[in-house]
Order: structure tokens, then sequence, then C-alpha cells
């Protein structure tokens, strides 16, 4: 009984940082139906790239505002 609370420790964990790639994008087209509990956006690959989204943030913020 040595790992009694082994259970809370797990779910206590924060989840690991997941870096969205195109290589990703394109696996979950390939394979949508692994990805069945997720929304229809996502299994379509519609989603941002990380690089994708720095550079829309970055054309976003360096606007001037009114």
């Amino acid at each position: 009984m040595k790992n009694k609370n082994m259970g809370a420790n797990v779910i206590s964990r924060p989840f690991p940082k997941l870096k969205v790639t195109k290589k990703l994008r394109d696996d979950i087209k390939a394979h949508p139906l692994s990805y069945y509990n997720c929304d229809v956006r996502i299994r379509l690959g519609l989603f941002y790239t990380e690089e994708e989204w720095e550079k829309k943030r970055d054309k976003i913020l360096s606007k001037k505002l009114p």
C-alpha cells in the first residue's frame, strides 16, 4: 500500500504542453476518426499552428489603436 494516493497524483498533474505543428495538422486530416471526440473544426484541420498563430498575433499587436 505504498502508492495508495497514486491516482490523486496523476489527476493533479498539469497537462503537458502540446506543440501544434503542420505535421500534427496533417496527421489529424489523414485520420479524422481518431479524433471523433474533438470539435468538427479540429477534425477538419481548421486550426492555426503555433508559427501561424504567432505571425497573426504579432500582426494584430503591431496595429495602432484608434
